[in-house]
């Protein structure tokens, strides 16, 4: 355990990195995409519940277990047995981090140009089948896609070099509540749409028919991907926290902001959809060409597409900064390197991963292995194999190996704590069961079996 480890200065910077690490891209392209696909209403209540019953809970596993081991994830996954194999776990985190933050950089550069491109005016005047030519012109470009990439890995990377209290805390404190403001100037716009009554009937209209074994196993994995979870960035920022900070609370505080924030980007997005017919299961392309081509109907468009485009960005960051953290962490701790050192080493490293990510879309976009380009290829090792996987081994050493009566301690509960026993059923039982549904569907196993 690392006792001069660098930390958080108080509660409030804990909370506003945690929940900036939480509400990423994923809240703003993944979560209205599953929701206009699974029915709206009976998405959000299920995601409601998953949240409680599965991202709260793991939630708390991983930062109680960096906050008790103050060390990075391979030494958290070595602090409480002496089997080596559990070391591997953390490994996984790490390598998973540098493969993640490789195509991430890649869509926060998209959110960087499409910002510049707004103040420019590039999309007046565009229809809604030009801006898929525009999107699809630009993203297939070997060169201009890199250097928007590399210029948010820049961003991520001083951030970050800066340290925990003088660049992640600090950085958080402005983007965060920045972050907010963008959401409500972009919530009172859609509202005031014509039309945009119908998104709301949307998101707001239950069809308990709709609530099929499907719904509720996309709602569980979204619930488990949302709150960054599986990966090791909570567990990274736990480890910076004092002993003597009471978490319970702040995780709860964690969960809370990021199904807001997700349900937020909802009121933007659906609204706008319906009041222009636009289709409400586009996915992906939602963010990069349904919206600017929404933008373009309405009065002051390039200012809100402008507002848009920041939000994504600043969205973008304080995720990226989290995952970094988790490999940055662990060379520091490991290697003893400085920050510089290990940041060179790992936007080194992430290059290796983003910039034939972003060329898949072009020049590469021949190259295939097992049927999947690049980009989809690590999209979907680390978002349905590594993540999944790192959330049930999580459980499982928080549940039995460090143990879970150890673990309740360190949390701040008592034995005789009903909440304190339905969460170690959930750690030793549910979660793993649930996140290994999870992992057979996001992988196709199900369907292969013929189940779903």
């Amino acid at each position: 355990m690392n006792q001069n480890r660098d930390m958080f200065t108080s509660r409030i910077g804990f909370l506003l990195a945690s929940v900036g690490a939480a509400a990423g891209l994923g809240n703003i392209w993944k979560f209205p995409y599953m929701a206009g696909q699974y029915g709206g209403a009976a998405f959000l209540l299920v995601y409601l519940i998953s949240v409680v019953v599965l991202g709260i809970p793991l939630l708390l596993a991983e930062i109680s277990l960096g906050k008790e081991t103050r060390t990075n994830i391979i030494g958290a996954y070595e602090a409480f047995t002496s089997k080596k194999c559990w070391k591997y776990v953390g490994y996984l985190g790490v390598f998973t981090s540098v493969v993640v933050l490789g195509f991430y950089s890649m869509v926060g550069g998209w959110s960087i140009y499409y910002m510049f491109a707004s103040m420019k005016g590039d999309f007046t005047g565009l229809t809604p089948d030009q801006f898929g030519q525009y999107f699809g012109s630009f993203i297939s470009q070997p060169f201009q896609p890199i250097f928007f990439q590399i210029l948010f890995l820049l961003l991520t990377l001083l951030i970050t070099v800066k340290g925990v209290e003088k660049g992640i805390e600090k950085a958080n404190k402005i983007m965060m509540p920045l972050l907010t403001v963008f959401v409500v100037i972009l919530i009172i716009r859609s509202l005031t749409l014509p039309g945009a009554s119908k998104g709301l009937e949307f998101l707001f209209h239950f069809d308990f028919s709709k609530i099929t074994p499907l719904v509720i196993l996309a709602a569980l994995g979204q619930a488990f991907f949302s709150l960054s979870l599986g990966m090791g960035g909570m567990l990274t920022y736990g480890s910076y926290l004092p002993k003597e900070m009471p978490i319970k609370k702040t995780v709860v505080q964690i969960a809370l902001y990021d199904t807001v924030f997700s349900f937020f980007i909802s009121l933007v997005i659906f609204p706008a959809i319906f009041s222009f017919h636009f289709e409400p299961t586009a996915g992906p392309s939602l963010v990069f060409i349904t919206l600017p081509a929404i933008f373009t109907k309405i009065p002051f468009g390039s200012f809100f597409a402008l507002i848009f485009f920041a939000l994504v960005t600043v969205a973008a960051l304080t995720s990226a900064i989290n995952i970094l953290e988790i490999a940055l962490a662990a060379i520091i701790d490991r290697q003893g390197y400085s920050r510089i050192k290990a940041v060179v080493i790992l936007s080194v490293l992430i290059l290796l991963f983003g910039i034939p990510s972003s060329l898949s879309f072009g020049v590469l976009s021949n190259v295939k292995l097992f049927g999947l380009s690049l980009f989809e290829l690590m999209d979907f090792f680390a978002s349905n194999i590594s993540l999944p996987l790192g959330g049930i081994l999580l459980a499982l050493y928080v549940g039995f190996v460090w143990g879970i009566k150890k673990a309740m301690v360190s949390v701040g509960f008592t034995p005789q704590d009903r909440i304190a026993k339905a969460w170690a059923i959930s750690i030793q039982y549910v979660a793993p069961i649930i996140v290994f549904a999870v992992f057979l569907q996001v992988t196709g196993i199900f369907k292969v079996l013929g189940i779903f």
